[in-house]
């Protein structure tokens, strides 16, 4: 399965000016701006944080994960959003604040670590999923802060960014919006191969915003398995014919409260396909609003080894959140970082920088590892109607997308 995550774009603002209280000025640097197609995939060695701390925001961002998507599965038709390069984007935009909005993401993500572990653990994760793809399972990353010409940041902040991140301060020119857009976007483009050719909508780049934070994910999902097909009940009830994956070997199963929920390993075990499969004649909206990550956790928790294979349809989703994730964060608790008052970005001579949006975009595919008919004789389990999924990172546990499908 591919899925492509891209994920991201804050934009930041600043408040009107007001008397800094006397201290030394930090030391500041000017960043040039790197052309998309110069900017290293991988920056020089970055710090490598401790397995029980990047488990530790593994677990956060599980929660983060359930809380996220709720306020996107109301939207209409199929959906996806990639928790874990959103909890990297915020990780990296709150590693710019001095007070409440760093201190927000810290306790949602990783209440037990402090902010230096919480971003070598960020750091550690993002560094993790790149691979190169190719016809095999595989992820890349990509993100950035970007600043408008003329503003100045803490040389520390930037060697942090480089250095944790694998991603330095680019500039852009903020005075010409679309500019600066096409420039992000090319950005991201160049980092997952051309294959997200868009990520800050048109007109979204406030003229006066000093400052813009992109992130985006390119995640592929093979299973082991042939092509096949599905016949489809579109919103549960319209049958349609669909392009599929029979996949098999290494399944689990188990039955959960009103669905059957059946994991999916990767061809490589690397990564692990979760999907929840209501009962026949549930709606899956009623479904979603009645089961979140309770049930799922309980599902989990009893998965059984399934000699039986898989019949997925084959997936290319791709999903933006139509105004920016901000909202949404404010709900799930995330509302300084937002707020002019509370946020304080690193910003020397100045006090006071937030963030006026999070613009973020997924995209999912799935496919099988090879094109030959499948064999008979095989139970099967058909996932021939709305569902929910969640993709992980084995090794790491880590949600790298959930979303749920109404139409192939």
């Amino acid at each position: 399965m591919r899925r492509e995550a891209i994920i991201a774009v804050l934009l930041l603002g600043c408040k009107s000016p007001r008397a800094a209280p006397s201290r030394p000025s930090p030391a500041v640097v000017d960043v040039p701006f790197v052309a998309e197609e110069e900017a290293p995939a991988v920056a020089p060695p970055r710090p490598v944080a401790p397995a029980s701390d990047v488990r530790a925001l593994s677990q956060g961002i599980d929660a983060f994960a359930w809380s996220l998507f709720a306020t996107q599965r109301t939207l209409a038709g199929n959906r996806v959003v990639s928790p874990a390069a959103v909890a990297v984007t915020l990780a990296m935009t709150a590693s710019l604040d001095r007070g409440a909005a760093a201190e927000q993401v810290r306790a949602t993500l990783a209440p037990g670590l402090d902010a230096a572990r919480l971003h070598d653990a960020a750091g550690t994760l993002l560094r993790d999923w790149q691979s190169p793809l190719a016809d095999a399972s595989g992820a890349l990353a990509a993100q950035r802060i970007f600043v408008s010409q003329g503003v100045r940041f803490d040389d520390a902040v930037n060697a942090r960014l480089r250095a944790v991140y694998g991603a330095p301060i680019g500039v852009v020119d903020t005075g010409g919006p679309e500019g600066a857009r096409r420039r992000i976007d090319g950005f991201i483009a160049a980092r997952t191969r051309g294959a997200i050719a868009a990520t800050v909508p048109e007109h979204a780049v406030v003229a006066d915003a000093p400052v813009i934070a992109a992130s985006g994910a390119r995640v592929r999902f093979v299973c082991e398995g042939d092509v096949s097909s599905v016949r489809f009940r579109v919103g549960g009830v319209t049958p349609s014919d669909a392009r599929a994956a029979l996949c098999r070997g290494g399944v689990r199963s188990a039955r959960g409260d009103g669905f059957t929920l059946l994991r999916v390993p990767s061809r490589d075990a690397r990564y692990t396909l979760d999907v929840m499969l209501p009962d026949e004649g549930a709606r899956l909206a009623a479904f979603e609003a009645s089961h979140a990550r309770a049930a799922y956790d309980a599902a989990a928790a009893a998965l059984q080894p399934d000699a039986g294979a898989v019949n997925l349809p084959s997936l290319h989703i791709a999903h933006a959140a139509p105004e920016g994730l901000r909202s949404a964060l404010i709900a799930a608790g995330l509302d300084a970082l937002f707020d002019p008052d509370r946020c304080d970005l690193a910003r020397p001579g100045r006090h006071g920088g937030w963030a006026s949006e999070l613009f973020h975009r997924a995209r999912f595919e799935l496919d099988a590892a090879t094109e030959r008919a499948p064999e008979g004789g095989t139970p099967v389990h058909a996932v021939d109607r709305p569902f929910v999924f969640v993709l992980r990172d084995a090794s790491r546990a880590t949600v790298l997308a959930i979303g749920h499908v109404v139409e192939p």
